[in-house]
């Protein structure tokens, strides 16, 4: 008989997981050795620098496959640093599965280490972990494949979201009963069926969706994270005819090339798509919850006219008049062949779009005495060309990305994102490593801040000692800068708490590197950016990287409500508007 380490690496295996990301202790590591016996080469452990690490790269597995992330700690410290990942996926609706150790029941009450039974002095870890996963189950060897099956069927029916599996030390190497399907293969058929037999909602528009729809003289659409891996979605925009606006947490989730491409909305959005809008009479929002860094440029908007919203959980959807929510997946809602009939105006989606071709806001500040000259806009513009050799582009928190994302056009088959479940720092430092895994003949760039890689940073070494091909671009202002332009505006200027010594991120990965291959470069004009870029290009062996953009100029980022409608608007090609 299987013990219950074993009986959950083997259904993990046969499940398609490929990869469980961890930092290993004294009450987890029954799962790595049972990774070790049974993994057969198809399902391998990612030794992370930190629990923190592992659980975004497991949010980044997931995200980019389109499957099952999973990650694991031991308990104490360890369990308390992945619930922050595990957070970060329950905000964005990310399955994750959480192998979380814990101290031997016959311990419990007698105060056993890192004990989590919510004593007067303790922690409850059960109540900890369930304030931040969907679904929380404490694993016995008696029902194990029930509870399995019940932490799996939850976590990817309906609206996804992570789960947690507290496994006692003493539980790991007790037998299991057999399995109910005959196999790991039947029961995660049985998964399958069960998962597609509760989900939410119908695949019809109603009645009343119709009706509006067909009757709009200026419809838009706006699609969120929720529409990636719907290869539907160019299709059935091009039947209706209708402008399309992708939120900052996926602004590639549309082809932005595409001539029905309207720009992004929310809080980083471009003006051009805001206007459009304001002027518009009917809006179908897919796979977004529409939350305030989508909404708060165009909230009045939105309260003024019909707005359909199709999304798995409603509970995170805004509640206002006129608003009309549809609970249904929009990946099935899209494929089900049974939406509208499509637009009779086809034609006259060219004239909404292409004489507002997306704008970009850019409010130049100063830079300092006697440096060359760097500011986010310049570093963005001379990555623009370099875009199409990558096939992810992962944005981490921070005005830098922000003013990236808001200025680039993403090539046709790039996929872009942004973690704002949080917002924290660090994610895409560590899920790029996830995404890369998860898509191996993909080409993956992260960008990110200076202080995401100083509070993550080590998991380069994660990412090196592999051999993944990732690009770092690191926006290097010796300071939190989305700290510092919100003190600049709201405080009179008084800046605080988020400036410190410079940090050479080169040197650091060099000698996270030790004797493995990476590439290096630091540059701090755009001459010297352009020219690192391609030098990186004409490497024969792809490697990992890190190109350091040492920024001297400030910005004010293109962020509602720092920046207002009457800011400085520069084109896409640069051209005064």
């Amino acid at each position: 008989m299987l013990s219950v380490a074993d009986a959950l690496v083997s259904t993990l295996r046969e499940y398609g997981v490929r990869y469980v990301f961890g930092v290993s202790g004294a009450n987890i590591e029954h799962i790595h050795d049972a990774l070790y016996r049974h993994g057969r080469e198809k399902l391998q452990s990612v030794l992370c620098k930190s629990e923190v690490g592992a659980a975004f790269m497991a949010d980044g597995y997931a995200r980019q496959s389109g499957g099952l992330g999973v990650c694991c700690a031991t308990s104490g410290g360890g369990a308390m640093n992945l619930a922050v990942g595990i957070a970060e996926a329950r905000a964005s609706g990310v399955p994750v599965l959480a192998l979380v150790g814990c101290p031997p029941d016959t311990l419990t009450g007698r105060g056993a280490f890192q004990e989590a039974e919510g004593g007067r002095h303790q922690v409850d870890g059960e109540m900890m972990w369930r304030a931040v996963a969907k679904s929380v189950v404490v694993l016995r060897a008696e029902n194990f494949w029930c509870s399995l099956r019940s932490i799996l069927v939850d976590m990817l029916s309906g609206h996804p979201g992570p789960g947690a599996l507290l496994i006692a030390r003493d539980t790991m190497d007790q037998p299991v009963p057999p399995c109910p399907a005959g196999d790991e293969r039947g029961f995660i058929l049985q998964i399958a069926e069960e998962v597609q037999s509760v989900q939410v909602g119908s695949e019809l528009p109603p009645a009343e969706f119709r009706q509006a729809w067909h009757g709009a003289k200026r419809p838009v659409i706006i699609v969120g994270a929720g529409m990636a891996h719907c290869p539907w979605l160019v299709e059935w925009a091009e039947r209706e005819a209708v402008p399309v606006a992708t939120t900052l947490e996926a602004p590639s989730v549309f082809p932005q090339t595409h001539p029905q491409f309207l720009g992004m909305v929310g809080v980083a959005g471009h003006a051009s798509c805001h206007d459009y809008i304001e002027s518009s009479d009917c809006i179908l929002v897919l796979g977004s919850s529409l939350d305030s860094m989508s909404r708060a440029p165009i909230e009045n908007t939105l309260a003024d006219k019909p707005v359909w919203v199709v999304h798995t959980n409603l509970q995170t959807v805004p509640d206002w008049p006129g608003l009309e929510p549809i609970e249904a997946c929009p990946k099935r809602w899209l494929a089900g062949g049974s939406q509208t009939a499509g637009r009779p105006d086809r034609a006259s989606t060219r004239q909404w779009t292409e004489p507002r071709s997306f704008e970009r806001q850019i409010v130049r500040g100063s830079g300092r005495p006697g440096v060359a000259e760097l500011g986010n806009t310049e570093a963005a513009d001379m990555l623009q060309p370099h875009l199409d050799r990558f096939d992810v582009v992962m944005f981490d928190a921070g005005n830098c990305t922000a003013t990236a994302a808001h200025q680039m056009r993403f090539p046709a088959g790039t996929r872009s994102q942004f973690a704002l479940g949080m917002g924290g720092m660090g994610y895409a430092v560590c899920a790029g490593i996830g995404a890369q895994l998860a898509r191996p003949d993909l080409r993956t760039m992260v960008m990110c801040g200076d202080g995401a890689m100083l509070m993550v940073g080590t998991e380069l070494h994660t990412a090196i000692e592999l051999g993944l091909p990732i690009l770092w671009v690191v926006f290097n202002d010796s300071q939190h800068g989305m700290c510092t332009t919100r003190q600049r505006s709201f405080f009179d200027g008084r800046i605080h708490a988020t400036r410190y010594s410079s940090v050479n991120f080169c040197t650091m990965a060099e000698a996270l590197a030790g004797d493995n291959p990476v590439w290096l470069a630091r540059a701090d004009t755009p001459e010297a950016v352009a020219k690192s870029l391609q030098d990186y290009a004409q490497l024969k062996t792809p490697m990992p990287g890190v190109l350091e953009l040492v920024i001297s100029v400030e910005e004010v980022p293109p962020f509602f409500p720092l920046m207002s409608a009457r800011s400085p608007v520069r084109s896409a090609e640069g051209v005064p508007a």
